[in-house]
């Protein structure tokens, strides 16, 4: 049936970690191996097809799972096949169900990462187009005053302006971004006072549907007795600095396979259907786009997959002025190991990492501080992020093929001052490349290793980890980086820390890697005529008990109540072992402090909460659910929640 409905033209590519459906076109049976509904999984699901809406034609994020939506009875399909032909992004109505095998995950194991296939020698340096440009001759003329003069170049054709553009300017001290434009012909004008700035050069708007072939680029301005200075570029002799945008990508089936992503991440978070009252809806980020991360459900589809083996790719870069020293197998294996370690236990194995690391330092064509990627004291980076990827990724593309990963991780070596690349951020926006697109990626900076010289164990694979988690869809858990929100309770709350890391139960059940069963969710109004009591199992040990109590407290805001041990990846003194109570606000996204601790009455440390956690006696009300603990063992905790 779909062998005589779909053309055969369709390009075929191998996609690593999908578990790919088979039509049978003799008995007309879809055979699917995972499927989402409502974020419940259901294994080996047998189907007939009612008819084929449409199919895409080009390579698919590596999705893991198809995704079924219930209102609309229709299956949205990666990657199907059918006889020896394979489709790409089908989407079907769905006939009838003819079997399942339920909810069932088989635990998957972290694996030794091993060497890439080859040696990795850069592309050629392409010369710099900004060199041999010179300014047009007739320009918008300056107003009267300006000691800003730019003229932002196209480069798609360097001699030309980029029009409908503009600059977005800040402080380099106090984020207060404020965007100034349209250009018409590529010229921007403004009068500075003195200080330092950031500068951003903007990309045109494009038609709904489009895909625009820049980013933002990223310049740094400093202005002394009214002059202005570029580090970064150079004045003419009239006064005029030539800037331009980031490039990303022209190649069309790049662009083709980007519309798709957008349309997948596009669907709004209104059309979500719980399938428990916990479930409750993210409101951080209701409209998705490729970057979204998310404070609830559902979980943004093209974030890293919860389910089955990511395959993943550390490329080691190093400067000509900053060469690497270790052999990157032999340095970053432990590292990596402990990444995938760390998410088989988070998910109680049902992900794992399988990592590949280039055998040799790849060397940048460009000195190590060339992108100025800094950041002050206040939290305000500086720097062109977009520009450095854009080198790296030129320098990098076709020697190896990005199109067989589902994330890649840029990393330096431990030498990087931190003064010339303090940071280095997951990249969850989609960056394209000539031969695909990286929708999951991260850059390492200084940052990687600095907290290992601050006394922090394992420093480096904890903020691996931690930018990982970015790219599985999590927020920071913090507020803003100056207070711990939920004290130190999870990786993506406190990445630096010694103490419990592992991570918390809410984040675990968008994830889908707590189940339903798991969570036992109640409404206040369930509360209100009997109390009830729970035995809650720690979310360290890896078992299929009792994990959690959640309680939705209004649309937008949840409770959660879960048991904290001295296990698994958490350390945390016998003294100060419990359960711990938080609030979650979907509603408050990165680094606005969403996640809010609930301490036991008398908690002395308020930075990092080490002694919050609720002991057997305690007794706390949030709103007007009271929480009593009534137990504290090594099996399990014995919680008490009434209504008050």
């Amino acid at each position: 049936m779909i062998q005589k409905l779909i053309c055969t033209c369709l390009l075929a590519f191998w996609l690593p970690a999908i578990a790919a459906d088979t039509y049978n076109s003799e008995t007309g049976i879809l055979t699917v191996p995972l499927v989402n509904v409502n974020d419940t999984y259901y294994a080996n699901v047998k189907l007939s097809v009612g008819s084929i809406l449409s199919v895409g034609t080009k390579k698919s994020p590596s999705l893991a799972y198809d995704f079924y939506d219930v209102a609309t009875n229709q299956l949205y399909i990666p990657i199907v096949h059918v006889g020896n032909l394979t489709y790409y992004f089908v989407t079907i109505t769905v006939g009838s169900v003819l079997s399942l095998d339920g909810s069932f995950f088989p635990s998957v194991k972290s694996q030794d990462p091993v060497a890439y296939r080859k040696t990795v020698v850069p592309n050629p340096v392409i010369t710099d187009p900004l060199l041999t440009v010179s300014l047009p001759s007739q320009l918008t003329p300056a107003p009267t005053g300006a000691n800003l003069k730019v003229w932002i170049s196209n480069p798609l054709n360097p001699s030309s302006g980029l029009s409908k553009g503009g600059l977005f300017i800040s402080s380099a001290s106090v984020s207060n971004w404020k965007y100034h434009g349209p250009s018409t012909d590529g010229s921007m004008y403004l009068t500075l006072a003195d200080g330092s700035y950031l500068l951003d050069t903007v990309e045109p708007g494009i038609q709904a549907g489009e895909v625009s072939p820049y980013s933002r680029k990223r310049y740094t301005i400093n202005v002394s007795g009214g002059v202005v200075t570029i580090p970064e570029a150079k004045a003419d002799p009239t006064g005029y600095f030539i800037l331009t945008i980031t490039l990303t990508n022209t190649n069309q089936a790049s662009n083709d396979f980007l519309k798709i992503l957008r349309q997948m991440v596009s669907v709004p978070v209104s059309s979500y259907s719980e399938s428990s009252p916990c479930h409750l809806k993210d409101q951080a980020t209701p409209i998705r786009a490729l970057g979204s991360l998310s404070a609830g459900f559902p979980k943004v589809p093209v974030r890293l997959s919860s389910y089955g083996r990511i395959k993943a790719l550390v490329v080691p870069l190093d400067f000509p002025d900053l060469p690497g020293v270790d052999n990157t197998v032999s340095f970053f294996s432990p590292i990596v190991k402990s990444v995938s370690d760390f998410y088989v236990a988070q998910s109680f194995g049902k992900v794992a990492m399988d990592f590949d690391i280039v055998p040799n330092w790849v060397r940048m064509p460009f000195l190590s501080d060339a992108y100025k990627r800094t950041w002050s004291s206040a939290g305000v980076t500086t720097g062109d992020i977009s520009g450095y990827l854009k080198a790296v990724v030129d320098a990098t593309d076709g020697p190896i093929d990005f199109s067989q990963y589902e994330v890649v991780y840029f990393l330096v070596s431990k030498e990087m001052p931190y003064t010339t690349m303090s940071y280095g951020p997951a990249i969850t926006t989609a960056f394209q490349t000539p031969s695909s697109v990286l929708v999951n990626a991260a850059v390492g900076g200084a940052d990687m290793y600095l907290n290992a010289t601050n006394g922090v164990n394992g420093a480096t694979w904890k903020w691996m980890a931690h930018e990982t988690g970015h790219l599985f869809g999590l927020f920071d858990e913090d507020l803003e980086h100056q207070s711990q929100s939920l004290g130190s309770y999870s990786l993506m709350a406190n990445s630096w820390s010694n103490g419990s890391i592992e991570l918390v139960a809410w984040d675990r059940h968008i994830q889908g890697w707590l189940s339903n069963s798991q969570v036992s969710c109640i409404t206040p109004t369930s509360l209100m005529a009997n109390s009830q009591s729970f035995q809650l199992t720690p979310i360290e040990r890896q078992t299929n008990e009792l994990k959690a109590i959640m309680i939705p407290l209004s649309s937008s805001k949840i409770l959660v109540i879960e048991s904290r041990k001295n296990e698994g990846f958490d350390v945390i003194s016998s003294s100060n072992e419990g359960v711990l109570v938080y609030t979650v606000d979907m509603t408050l996204g990165q680094l606005k402090g969403g996640y809010v601790i609930q301490p036991r009455v008398g908690t002395k440390n308020t930075s990092s909460y080490l002694d919050a956690l609720l002991k057997a006696g305690d007794v706390i009300s949030v709103g007007n659910i009271r929480i009593a603990v009534h137990k504290l063992s090594q099996t399990v905790d014995t919680v008490q929640i009434s209504f008050q």
